[in-house]
């Protein structure tokens, strides 16, 4: 019964707005990246070549009001395990073969300001959760992702952009089980999210989340600070858990700059630093400075060679240099 009157509300929206459509271009539009990469971690003496992300989707209209998109990974090519017995006859096999999909939604423009969407899709927690690996500054999340939901899950959600600053508040119901997964009780996962511009340049977002909406067995509180210039951008987030009577916190502080050149292999590099804090109930503190520099391949900004370096400030975690290879289309 929890639906009933969201998918009454639906199953009359949506004709009514098809009816009420202006024409529009209904072509679909195609985008997608490759990431492979070059990790080393010396104290466990190991060296490897990986296809970090490949990812392609396609999104679209298919009237003024109603859009859509759906988003797929294709690098995690699974595994297969076979059993035999003494004599060497095959007793068992099992294959471990990753869902590829990630976004499948549908986008309902009630009004100007006002929207919703439907299916699966990132649930509206956490600046570094809802930016694309394609875009980030680094190559790996933040150890904030260590405490926060999962980044993507199926529901609904809506949206709704007041005014002409940019202020955004999003709100949702979820299933709770994350992407490509039914909900396995009575219960919903809930959250919402506002965007706050200060002023030329400047914004800060703050955030709730909670795993289930009956019983609130965890809670998850975020909140974002992020200066972005033209050249020159730094910010920080934070994030605290509570789950099961136990509190997790995690934090960090990035810096990155834009330096343009003339050289014939890159356009311009991006010199980055980013120091990390985590502190996990049952697994103790951690703290990680993480230096690297991106440069960029031609004027696109997301056609990158980046290398990192990770150095583990205390005794969890070990050092890791990663070079790493991206074209996006």
């Amino acid at each position: 019964m929890r639906f009933c009157a969201l998918t009454a509300l639906l199953i009359f929206l949506v004709p009514f707005l098809i009816l009420h459509a202006e024409e529009v271009d209904t072509k679909a539009s195609h985008f997608g990246f490759i990431r492979c990469a070059f990790v080393s971690e010396p104290a466990l003496e190991s060296q490897s070549f990986s296809v970090f992300h490949a990812r392609w989707g396609m999104k679209g209209k298919v009237s003024h009001r109603l859009g859509y998109k759906l988003y797929a990974k294709f690098s995690s090519l699974g595994s297969l395990e076979v059993q035999r017995d003494s004599t060497g006859y095959l007793t068992h096999v099992s294959a471990d073969i990753p869902v590829g999909l990630l976004d499948a939604y549908m986008d309902i423009q009630v009004v100007d300001k006002l929207a919703f969407r439907v299916g699966q899709m990132k649930v509206p927690f956490s600046d570094s959760n809802l930016k694309s690996p394609a875009s980030m500054p680094f190559i790996y999340r933040p150890l904030t992702r260590q405490i926060t939901p999962p980044i993507r899950d199926i529901g609904i959600q809506g949206m709704w952009s007041p005014g002409t600053r940019g202020f955004t508040i999003s709100a949702g119901l979820f299933n709770g089980e994350g992407y490509n997964a039914v909900n396995t009780d009575d219960h919903l996962s809930g959250g919402m999210r506002g965007e706050i511009p200060l002023y030329d340049k400047h914004k800060i977002s703050v955030s709730w989340f909670t795993d289930k909406s009956r019983n609130f067995r965890g809670q998850y509180f975020n909140g974002a600070y992020l200066w972005s210039a033209e050249k020159f951008e730094t910010g920080s987030e934070y994030v605290l858990q509570n789950r099961d009577g136990k509190s997790s916190n995690a934090f960090y502080i990035f810096v990155k700059t834009s330096v343009e050149t003339n050289n014939l292999w890159f356009s311009s590099f991006d010199p980055a630093f980013r120091f990390e804090h985590l502190d996990e109930a049952g697994f103790g503190k951690t703290n990680l400075m993480t230096a690297g520099c991106t440069f960029h391949l031609d004027n696109s900004a997301l056609n990158i060679f980046r290398v990192d370096y990770s150095h583990p400030l205390d005794d969890h975690g070990d050092k890791v240099l990663t070079a790493l290879l991206q074209i996006t289309w």
